[in-house]
């Protein structure tokens, strides 16, 4: 824009978001030049942590342009500095493009999101973290001995890397689906060909990584290709159409993808495929939704992945969703090798129990021998040291804690009674309420993890969602829980003939037992304001329902002593944190900082211990040294001390 100075010149003033502009005074005439003009300029502490590409000579008029669009357009002749202040980060994550003027050298720098589109025209600067980026390579991990029985059942995987180009394919990501295929099929016993695996450009076999090297078909070195097609936006949908007629209620799905991801604002997310094709957050929850309500598990690496999980943790689930990141964020190779994505390398180590390099790995927190998908994203996010924060979404709330990679085994011997109180049950046309008891046994010889809800069927037959729940419940071998409940029925709800039901299972697809009795409804009042009412006039209440999972005896509870101990205290850098159960309880461990900041513990929220003694290891050698407080709560009793 324009502006008269108070000296009454114009002076013209350049407002442009993210470009500044350095002057010198003196021609440059080379790369090289200009590489050490914006060197001296922007890094005066060096070059080591960035990766650098120059071009040029180019003359005035020059498009100069990333993968995301044109950035500016060279205002004379001159040279351009690519910069990637973030070199472990996946694309699409902040650049900047440094362009110098041939005339005086004067250097002027655009902030921009994606690489350039042009990169064959750029040369390489060589930096230390260049160079050993340069020398990632495939890699396979080491597989068992022997592999498990594969089973040909219930269980599907769908394993993406799309790749973008042949120069930003880094061999890292086809690292992260060869270390999660070998987990699926020769730990969990996935079959090869219900493991389907969408690579760059598939069976292609021209050159798509940067290393100029096409990626390896074959993921675990058995002599059987493994990737089946391109990981484009077609190739995708035909996969999702084609499970959508082939998977059942009873299967499940887990969906694996490592690659670059972009942004466009807000929690608006997408994968980025093979050659420029993208997916959306929106339109990959709309493959996922086409699919019978089957148990789905989605592990994601790419930048800005958490975009995803809002969409995809909705009603009905079941469905379990983490991220590398937040919608917002990047996410990061791991250093120092760089051979494999921080984020999925501790997720698949936690449900291998080593990790790809063979280092034992233990995040059986509860100890009951099987790693649940809240055990495996608490073991990443806590090991994940990046610059990313890994997210995770659920629902129904508390599915994670009941779901691994193991097919299902026999349902647990849990049933559920409802007694309406007094029958039959007639709601007046103003609406009125009901009372029942609900009663759950668990008949079996195993404490029983499960989950209960209920909702109501229509007169015209379709049902509501859940009105009460769903809910985790844990109960020991033997118990039987029973409440008195009162349902309320607003005046707006229609007449006619209701049935109340009561489940419970996993979810709607998983079913152990449900129980129901009818009731009936006169004449439909309208309301003024009847879409609030519809939502919030079907209110529950009674007996409390908290404790469901705080079923230890009500005798053993108020007899119990909480006593725990920590050793080495003071500790450096880990302590052991051990404490005795006279009866199961749930317990949680919150440590905080003396200034009152919470850090992170290697324990799930929340979990379930049986009877005896147990203890936690807490690591505190990336913490600042300092007095930390412990808080350890078992069920209605908690102990804190000094550390």
């Amino acid at each position: 824009m324009m502006k008269r100075g108070i000296n009454g010149l114009i002076l013209i003033l350049l407002i442009e978001s993210g470009i500044s502009c350095t002057a010198h005074a003196q021609p440059v005439d080379s790369r090289s030049a200009a590489v050490n003009l914006v060197t001296t300029e922007l890094f005066p502490q060096g070059t080591d942590e960035v990766i650098l590409y120059v071009w040029g000579p180019i003359t005035a008029g020059t498009r100069v342009a990333g993968l995301r669009g044109t950035l500016f357009t060279a205002p004379e002749d001159g040279y351009v500095v690519y910069i990637d202040d973030h070199p472990a980060a996946s694309h699409f994550h902040p650049v900047r493009y440094s362009f110098v003027y041939s005339s005086d050298g004067k250097i002027q720098t655009t902030s921009a999101n994606s690489p350039p589109l042009n990169l064959q025209d750029y040369h390489y600067v060589k930096t230390a973290i260049g160079e050993v980026l340069s020398k990632v390579t495939n890699r396979r991990p080491a597989a068992p001995d022997s592999p498990s029985p594969q089973d040909h059942g219930s269980r599907w995987a769908i394993l993406m890397n799309g790749g973008l180009n042949a120069w930003a394919n880094y061999p890292r990501y086809w690292n992260d689906l060869a270390n999660i295929y070998v987990t699926l099929n020769w730990v969990y016993g996935f079959a090869d060909e219900r493991i389907i695996v969408l690579c760059s450009d598939g069976l292609d076999p021209e050159p798509d990584q940067p290393n100029g090297e096409s990626s390896p078909l074959d993921l675990d070195a058995d002599g059987d290709d493994d990737i089946m097609l391109p990981c484009n936006y077609q190739s995708l949908v035909e996969v999702f159409d084609s499970l959508a007629a082939i998977l059942t209620n009873e299967d499940l799905l887990f969906i694996f993808a490592t690659d670059h991801g972009s942004t466009s604002g807000g929690w608006n997310a997408a994968f980025n495929l093979w050659m420029g094709d993208e997916i959306t957050d929106a339109e990959f929850a709309a493959l996922v939704q086409q699919l019978p309500e089957c148990n789905v598990i989605c592990t994601f690496e790419p930048c800005y992945s958490g975009g995803f999980l809002d969409d995809l943790a909705v009603h009905p689930g079941p469905i379990i969703a983490s991220s590398a990141c937040r919608h917002d964020e990047p996410s990061y190779a791991m250093p120092p090798d760089y051979m494999y994505d921080t984020y999925v390398f501790h997720w698949t180590a936690a449900i291998t129990g080593y990790d790809a390099y063979g280092a034992p790995v233990d995040a059986d927190y509860n100890g009951d021998d099987q790693i649940t998908m809240d055990e495996a994203f608490t073991y990443a996010e806590l090991h994940d040291l990046c610059n990313e924060n890994p997210q995770y979404a659920e629902y129904p709330l508390g599915i994670g804690a009941l779901t691994s990679l193991w097919p299902a085994g026999p349902p647990p011997e849990v049933s559920i009674n409802l007694h309406p109180v007094a029958p039959p049950i007639t709601i007046p046309a103003t609406g009125g309420e009901f009372e029942y008891i609900m009663e759950i046994d668990n008949n079996g010889d195993a404490t029983a993890v499960f989950n209960c809800w209920v909702d109501v069927t229509f007169p015209y037959g379709l049902k509501s969602d859940p009105i009460l729940g769903p809910m985790t419940i844990l109960l020991e071998p033997g118990t039987s829980v029973t409440r008195t409940r009162t349902q309320g029925v607003p005046a707006c709800a229609q007449s006619g003939p209701y049935w109340y039901n009561a489940y419970v299972g996993v979810s709607a697809s998983r079913i152990y037992d449900m129980s129901s009795f009818p009731f009936s409804k006169l004449a439909r009042i309208d309301i003024a304001n009847e879409k609030h009412e519809n939502l919030h006039g079907w209110v529950n209440d009674g007996e409390p329902l908290d404790d469901f999972t705080n079923l230890a005896p009500k005798e053993a509870v108020h007899q119990q002593e909480l006593t725990v101990s920590v050793s080495p205290n003071p500790f450096n850098p880990t302590t052991t944190i051990s404490f005795n159960l006279p009866v199961a309880s749930n317990v949680k461990l919150e440590v905080f900082h003396i200034s009152g900041s919470r850090v992170r513990v290697g324990l799930a929220p929340i979990r379930w211990y049986n009877s005896g003694c147990h203890s936690i290891t807490f690591d505190g050698s990336n913490l600042p040294s300092g007095i930390y407080l412990y808080n350890l709560q078992i069920d209605a009793h908690s102990q804190t001390g000094k550390m």
